[in-house]
């Protein structure tokens, strides 16, 4: 994976800190007002709605706040959007389409003890029912999914069906 690619893919990690809790997760960034997160990672205490504290882990200093839009219960995913009108994260990434099986992917997550981010890289196996399957080296639930490129393809969940 080339280097630059990974240091862009580190500034698209927060991590989150609910406004009524002391529990710290991790999301990632998807697109310019939008970040993504495992509901399980600290953050089962949100719903739509709900107040979130980020902090960027590429640059601590940059914090800011976003609110819950949907709580997904049955993909364990919380969206969530930034409070401010004209707000937007300093970088965002592009969106993937057209990703084919056999296509390298990166999983990209953060370590909530230490705050390292962390990859992982795999290879895109099979599309079933709407989902994409891939085999990863140790990705972890609620990681970002991203092209060899450093364009986003969508998050991890467990694998349910």
């Amino acid at each position: 994976m080339k280097p630059d690619v990974l240091k862009q893919l580190k500034k698209y990690v927060y991590t989150t800190k609910p406004f009524n809790s002391e529990d710290e997760g991790f999301a990632i960034v998807v697109y310019e007002k939008f970040i993504a997160a495992n509901r399980d990672l600290a953050h089962q205490v949100l719903n739509k709605g709900s107040k979130v504290h980020l902090r960027s882990v590429a640059c601590p200093r940059a914090v800011t706040d976003a609110t819950v839009l949907e709580a997904l219960d049955y993909q364990n995913i919380l969206m969530m959007k930034l409070n401010g009108v004209n707000e937007e994260f300093p970088y965002f990434p592009r969106e993937s389409y057209g990703e084919k099986v056999g296509r390298k992917v990166i999983s990209v997550g953060c370590n909530k003890d230490t705050k390292d981010v962390n990859f992982s890289e795999g290879v895109i196996e099979s599309y079933r029912n709407g989902y994409c399957y891939a085999q990863l080296e140790n990705g972890a639930i609620g990681n970002g999914i991203f092209n060899e490129h450093g364009e986003f393809f969508g998050t991890l969940i467990p694998n349910t069906f």
